[in-house]
């Protein structure tokens, strides 16, 4: 409320839209996604933008100031396209309304990683309760780390009553000993800080989040692949997400920094300009047969390199990558050919040649690429990149609250009254007052 030449001025009523807003900070572009849901509970959707990324780096905020106006950007975007869906058949200018994002939901980069915590309570006989985990929340909460660490989110594993069979909820059973497994989601503690800036920085608060190796497992694999054993590796511009599951449960997770602008950059160190070094990355391979025949590519500059060369510098960078999700892979303490039935792959990179080959000769795993889940592919954007809107999609999944107000954008004026009613009223309010004899009269009575 605020006064103005000494009149008060009363903002606008807002209305919830029922809008659900998901936003991926790529190292490429920023994507926002707008959805609502319809009795069911599925979502409808509503709109997407998105813009070129400058303030990522290895799938982290490093520059606050550019990625703030990037998210402001898209946001603009975002809101100017359901303004004009909701006004569009609308005569009448005071039934059209104005739209703000208040909110949102943000799919997290950047380096993080799960860790196990383990626990157990001895019982004496009796039973399972919630304070009992309320008690492991704040134990898990109290998960010792670095200093430069925090955690992000925690997922029950497994429990285990009196060393029976798996459960996943023991409340209200009767038991010797508990044992319970946790997920804890760690990353850099300047994850979530810089984040926070960028967005009360512009007036948008954050609903919640998703680190992005497990939004887009939310949207590309289904429960059947989750069950059997997947390793989801989700080759992006800046980073690589991986999500390992087995038995429809997240056994390991890793976000590594790097990504297939850094095999653009090692090609462009062989003086060849950026532009064209993305360009002869698409028509690298990084599993070449040593045998094949070599060529030579020429250049925008004049000079020619070899086909070979190029194809060993991809193969390098795939293999540094490869390493790490072989690592997350061991980590996960899942066999592959028992517990791993294979691997699927997305992102920037997902299109290399050889790609496929390579990640079966060096993980020992069927590979293929994947695609949005059937679920969702309703929400894909009809745009060049739609597709590229992956993890923007699997962290709508976890939306719950609304993200977007309408308010109108004038207020309908009173309807004025003409002389001879204001006459009317005045002699009808005169009759209906009480004269005051009669009011003595009733006074008398009581």
């Amino acid at each position: 409320m605020s006064k103005k030449d000494g009149h008060v001025t009363i903002p606008p009523a807002k209305t919830d839209m029922g809008i659900f807003v998901a936003l991926d900070l790529g190292g490429t572009e920023v994507r926002a996604i707008a959805a609502k849901k319809d009795d069911q509970g599925k979502f409808e959707f509503v709109s997407s933008a998105s813009t070129p990324s400058r303030g990522i780096r290895r799938g982290a905020i490093y520059n606050i100031e550019d990625t703030k106006n990037d998210i402001k950007h898209v946001l603009t975007d975002l809101e100017n396209s359901i303004k004009t869906q909701y006004n569009k058949n609308i005569v009448d200018v005071y039934d059209k309304i104005n739209v703000k994002i208040e909110q949102v939901y943000i799919a997290l980069n950047g380096n993080s990683r799960s860790e196990t915590n383990n626990m157990s309570r001895r019982m004496g006989g009796n039973i399972i309760d919630k304070e009992l985990f309320d008690e492991f929340d704040r134990e898990n909460r109290n998960f010792k780390l670095n200093n430069d660490l925090e955690i992000l989110d925690i997922y029950p594993f497994k429990f285990l009553v009196d060393d029976d069979e798996p459960t996943n909820n023991p409340i209200g059973c009767r038991c010797e000993v508990i044992s319970a497994t946790y997920k804890i989601i760690v990353g850099k503690n300047t994850l979530l800080s810089n984040l926070r800036v960028c967005l009360e920085s512009i007036g948008v608060k954050l609903a919640g989040y998703c680190v992005a190796p497990l939004a887009a497992a939310n949207a590309v694999l289904s429960n059947n692949e989750k069950e059997l054993g997947v390793v989801l590796i989700d080759f992006g511009a800046t980073s690589t997400n991986v999500a390992i599951y087995h038995k429809n449960k997240l056994h390991y997770s890793l976000s590594i920094p790097i990504g297939s602008k850094v095999i653009t950059d090692d090609i462009a160190r062989l003086r060849i300009v950026a532009e064209e070094a993305e360009k002869i990355k698409k028509i690298g391979n990084c599993h070449l047969d040593r045998n094949e025949k070599d060529i030579l590519i020429g250049l925008s500059t004049g000079n020619d390199i070899s086909y070979k060369v190029i194809c060993e510098v991809i193969e390098r960078r795939i293999d540094t990558i490869l390493a790490y999700v072989d690592l997350a892979i061991k980590e996960s303490k899942l066999a592959v050919g028992p517990q791993l039935d294979q691997a699927v792959i997305v992102g920037e990179a997902a299109n290399l040649k050889g790609l496929m080959g390579k990640i079966e000769e060096t993980l020992g795993l069927p590979a293929h690429k994947g695609s949005i889940h059937s679920n969702y592919q309703h929400l894909i954007p009809q745009s060049a990149n739609g597709r590229k809107f992956h993890v923007a999609i699997g962290t709508l999944v976890i939306a719950k609250e609304n993200c977007v107000v309408s308010t109108k954008q004038a207020e309908r004026p009173q309807a004025k009254t003409s002389f001879m009613g204001s006459v009317k009223n005045a002699i009808t309010s005169l009759f209906d007052e009480e004269l005051p004899e009669e009011k003595n009269q009733k006074k008398r009575q009581q």
